[in-house]
């Protein structure tokens, strides 16, 4: 499957997806998910779909992808979402952000491991 450029955002006709360990989530770009439900991202494990806000851009959209990400790690390890500590996973997605931007020797290391 070709890469797509960070800024790629997908759309009904064209989706993105991430895989997350045996899962396959569509990453889909929601108008109105901030106002509808105070939030820039959700994520379904039952669905393996992520939701970002549409007005979610540039470094907060991957922050939110990330954060997103970690909620379906910790579901796919049987961490239910009651015992998913928010603040954690916020400052862990935002690390891991910033480590990878930093970085990006790392980034071209981890994608020479790509499938």
């Amino acid at each position: 499957m070709p890469r797509k450029p960070a800024s790629a955002k997908g759309s009904e006709a064209d989706p993105l997806y991430l895989r997350i360990g045996p899962c396959r989530y569509e990453l889909r770009t929601v108008a109105n998910l901030a106002q509808q439900h105070g939030c820039t991202g959700r994520q379904d494990y039952n669905a393996q779909r992520i939701d970002i806000d549409a007005t979610c851009s540039g470094m907060a959209r991957l922050q939110t992808i990330w954060h997103e990400a970690l909620h379906g790690i910790y579901d796919g390890a049987g961490v239910p979402g009651a015992k998913q500590n928010e603040q954690m996973i916020d400052a862990a997605a935002t690390g891991i952000l910033n480590v990878l931007v930093d970085n990006p020797w790392l980034v071209d290391e981890i994608a020479s491991y790509a499938r």
